[in-house]
């Protein structure tokens, strides 16, 4: 599960940029018959960035997010618009070449190796991401769950006995007036324009505390305070 997509959001619209900003430059540059070779080589090459781009684009998803299903649609399209202007530019700059009666050029041109290096540094950028976000849900995933059996032993020496449910339109913390054997059901605050690292530590503080408010329910025996705890 990814947590801090906003990394990859950022990294995807800048690829996005690039490959937008390269294709509108090759369509005037494909009609002109000096730099038609130029807008052909870099033309291709964008259509070839396309499946990164949407692979990046997929990367930057958040699927725990229940909007994700409304923007989907339009991450695709931003992704493929630089490649139907580049392949307009493309059929336009390889009919000019051949109207020139010149040779379609195979090799890779300055341009376009620019633009396969810019792609590259953000793959890698990509990959750094990913590590990075590797550990940090590690570390929510530790931090959380302390945090959320700490919260329930408090909870539970106080004689409470709750459970969290998450409520996506729900802003703060109240009863929910239903019951689950012993426990009550409470609605935790949500905040869906929050950061998703923030979302996912609170999902994971709620289910640790969950499973030791059921641990400690089952066992009291375990989890009497202690004197110097009362």
């Amino acid at each position: 599960m990814k947590i801090y997509s906003e990394h990859f959001d950022l990294v995807w619209a800048i690829s996005v940029f690039i490959a937008l900003v390269a294709s509108v430059l090759c369509i005037p540059l494909s009609f002109a018959s000096k730099y038609a070779p130029y807008a052909y080589r870099m033309s291709r090459a964008i259509l070839w960035g396309t499946i990164p781009l949407l692979i990046l684009f997929a990367l930057s998803l958040d699927l725990s997010d229940e909007d994700v299903k409304v923007f989907w649609w339009l991450g695709i399209l931003a992704s493929c618009l630089p490649a139907v202007l580049s392949l307009i530019a493309f059929l336009t700059s390889r009919a000019k070449i051949s109207s020139t009666n010149e040779k379609v050029p195979n090799k890779w041109g300055k341009a376009t190796v620019f633009f396969c290096g810019a792609l590259t540094i953000c793959i890698g950028l990509v990959l750094y991401l990913l590590w990075q976000n590797f550990w940090l849900k590690k570390s929510l995933d530790h931090m959380a769950s302390q945090a959320g059996a700490m919260q329930a032993m408090s909870e539970f020496r106080k004689g409470r006995l709750v459970l969290f449910e998450i409520v996506p339109t729900n802003d703060f913390p109240r009863f929910s007036g239903r019951y689950d054997g012993p426990f009550e059901i409470w609605f935790d605050e949500y905040h869906p324009d929050m950061p998703s690292a923030w979302n996912y530590a609170q999902r994971r503080l709620n289910e640790a505390h969950n499973a030791q408010m059921r641990l400690m329910y089952q066992h009291p025996e375990r989890f009497k305070a202690s004197n110097d705890e009362k």
